[in-house]
């Protein structure tokens, strides 16, 4: 992600890697969002945290078991379907975490990032 000048981005319901720039803090905005261990989440429900995805480095972006990013992404804004057409769906692994802050209308179940853990 690159925000230039004085533009403001807001990230939600995504997974994040890489290196921040030092004042990307002012420009980006992350929201029910896992970023990596070094940033600081800058906005509402979003994690420091590796976020385990099955196979990274050969392009597989689906999230293990017990990733942080499994039903962490806020569902009233969430996609009904995943990169693969798959339902956004209740995960029986989920991390059970009060992830919408008793927002109304806010529904728990949407995993960060492309793809849905079915």
């Amino acid at each position: 992600l690159y925000a230039y000048n004085s533009g403001r981005m807001d990230v939600t319901n995504s997974i994040l890697r890489g290196e921040l720039g030092q004042s990307s803090s002012l420009l980006i905005r992350t929201y029910h969002t896992v970023v990596p261990p070094a940033w600081s989440p800058f906005g509402a429900a979003s994690l420091q945290a590796v976020p385990l995805f099955v196979d990274d480095a050969q392009g597989d972006f689906r999230l293990q078991a017990g990733s942080p990013g499994i039903d962490h992404a806020d569902g009233s804004v969430a996609t009904t379907t995943d990169l693969n057409g798959l339902p956004r769906v209740d995960d029986p692994n989920a991390n059970n975490t009060d992830d919408c802050n008793n927002q109304l209308g806010c529904v728990e179940y949407a995993d960060c990032g492309a793809y849905e853990r079915q």
